[in-house]
């Protein structure tokens, strides 16, 4: 059976038995995916969802102004931790990775009022359970990874803080398996924003899946494999799951994002940042952008993106706000962004091409070579085989904090923020996560 070794090491897992790094890794997780989530309960969108929402509870939605049932809580907090592009992910997923469990494992806390010690291990745990299994499956094409494999991720994550014994977690891991959503690629290439509730809907079903394992409700035997490996994905290692256990941890291998945009984007961006710190131009100085990258990178060439959705999964609007704007955050794809006429010249002056051996490098390297020809002649370059924000190119904590605090401060408040950005960073001495998460409620 792929999950009983599996199921029998998440049982085991406890905070004690964490390596240092482990722990502290999960920390910085924590903080990042919260302040993410309370940046983008900023959207429109969001405010009039949190609105309509018709539940009362324990769960918080995270700068949304309530509290309501722990489903809800994950489904709209997975949803609003999408919407600027700045969530952490892992390139052996493949996609974006706690945002998918991690609100389900905060609203299974504040319902029950776990410590900060059991909500990181559960972070573990469910990290453990979404990559191993994000890494024996290979999703189909127009496959889009939220959805898949992070329901079986918050499945475990919730189970674990409940305590299931290990028939119990490879019981919800086969049940959210038959819970997995058919989510589309074509929704970013189109900027559908019904994009951005996949993750949350991950959360909601992982959720559910250890509900209906307590009710005494099952799945299919051995239903990741069946499920998600036969029907989502063009194959399937079984051996996969079990390589390694115990000899590190998964989430040691995720990254962190500075660009709020698709993270096959971010290598160009970085390659353009060291050309521009080189040698400043004006963006009117540039005749021609190429960009030379690994084959799924290749594919993100839309010059003229329509929607702020679009303009995240555009290497050319990524490039072209970044040298307008000098920087790529949030601020540089906004709808502003779209129609910026220095913006919009700059985009069409970009061509995105594939190498060959860049695609073979992947995924220990996501290569981008950045090119630009200059008016008078000069052709500018740089190479970056691993964006900022990777394990081997890593974050300060102190950028991570600077970022927690920028996405953070207009919704909570400078001197919340300061306060809530302080416990998470102590989360494992946090007895209770309530009276903290309480200070993410927002307006």
């Amino acid at each position: 059976m792929t999950l009983r070794r599996l199921a029998e090491f998440l049982a085991g897992l406890s905070y004690q038995r964490l390596p240092a790094p482990v722990a502290r890794k999960a920390t910085l997780v924590a903080l990042d995916t919260i302040g993410v989530i309370v940046g983008g309960s900023a959207a429109p969108e969001l405010r009039a969802w949190a609105a309509r929402l018709d539940s009362a509870g324990a769960a918080t939605l995270l700068g949304g102004g309530r509290r309501v049932h722990p489903r809800e809580a994950g489904l709209w907090n997975g949803t609003a931790g999408s919407v600027l592009e700045l969530y952490e992910g892992s390139r052996f997923t493949r996609g974006p990775t706690a945002i998918q469990f991690l609100p389900a494992a905060l609203a299974e806390a504040e319902r029950t009022g776990a410590g900060g010690q059991r909500v990181l291990t559960a972070l573990v745990a469910g990290y453990e359970v979404a990559s191993r299994l994000a890494r024996a499956g290979r999703l189909k094409e127009l496959h889009h990874p939220s959805g898949t494999w992070g329901v079986m991720g918050a499945a475990a994550a919730v189970g674990w803080l409940r305590g299931f014994d290990p028939q119990q977690l490879a019981g919800a891991i086969d049940v959210a398996a038959c819970l997995l959503l058919t989510t589309s690629l074509r929704t970013v290439r189109e900027g559908a924003t019904i994009r951005n509730c996949y993750a949350g809907v991950a959360n909601a079903h992982g959720l559910l899946a250890a509900d209906l394992v307590e009710a005494g409700f099952t799945g299919l035997a051995n239903g990741a494999e069946r499920v998600y490996g036969e029907l989502l994905c063009d194959g399937f290692e079984p051996t996969a799951v079990e390589r390694g256990l115990g000899e590190g941890y998964e989430i040691e291998r995720g990254y962190f994002k500075r660009h709020a945009c698709y993270r096959h984007s971010h290598s160009a961006l970085d390659a353009l940042g060291l050309i521009l710190e080189k040698e400043r131009r004006a963006p009117e100085d540039a005749r021609v952008l190429r960009v030379y990258t690994y084959d799924f990178a290749a594919r993100l060439t839309n010059p003229e993106p329509e929607t702020t959705l679009a303009a995240q999964f555009s290497i050319p609007h990524a490039l072209a706000a970044r040298w307008v704007l000098d920087e790529a955050g949030p601020e540089a794809f906004t709808r502003e962004a779209l129609v910026h006429p220095r913006i919009a010249r700059l985009r069409r002056l970009v061509t995105v091409l594939e190498r060959p051996e860049y695609t073979a490098m992947q995924p220990d390297r996501r290569p981008a070579t950045v090119e630009v020809e200059l008016a008078d002649g000069r052709t500018l370059s740089q190479t970056v085989e691993l964006a900022r924000g990777e394990p081997e190119n890593p974050f300060t904590a102190a950028e991570l904090e600077a970022k927690f605090l920028g996405l953070t401060g207009d919704r909570l408040g400078g001197a919340a923020a300061r306060t809530l950005c302080a416990g998470l960073q102590q989360l494992d001495e946090v007895p209770d996560v309530r009276p903290l998460l309480a200070g993410a409620l927002g307006a």
